[in-house]
C-alpha cells in the first residue's frame, strides 16, 4: 500500500499509511522503511528521510542494507544536501 501511494505521487498518503501501520503495532522490516525512505526522496523530503532512518535504526531496530543507504543518499541529493549525503 506504502509503495502504491508513493508510486501515485501520494506521498502524504504514504507517510499516513505508515503511521497508521505503527500505530496498530505491526511490525514494519526493513522493506517497508525502504519502501518509505524511497517514498521520501521521491518527493526531496530529505529531513524525513533522516527522521525515517533514525527511527528505524533506533526505536523500531531493523537493519538497514544497501538499499536503505542508497535511498537515503538520494533523498539528500535530490535536496541538494550533498553534506548530509556524505555524513550518511
Amino acid at each position: 500500500l506504502i509503495t502504491a501511494y508513493y508510486k501515485g505521487g501520494w506521498w502524504k498518503q504514504a507517510v499516513a499509511a505508515f503511521a497508521q501501520m505503527r500505530q496498530m503495532e505491526v511490525p514494519a522490516d526493513t522493506i517497508t522503511y525502504n519502501t518509505l525512505l524511497s517514498a521520501c526522496a521521491s518527493e526531496g523530503r530529505w529531513r524525513a528521510a533522516v527522521r525515517v532512518f533514525e527511527e528505524m535504526t533506533t526505536s523500531a531496530e531493523v537493519e538497514p542494507d544497501v538499499i536503505t543507504y542508497n535511498a537515503l543518499i538520494n533523498s539528500c541529493e535530490k535536496a541538494g544536501q550533498v553534506d548530509e549525503a556524505v555524513r550518511v
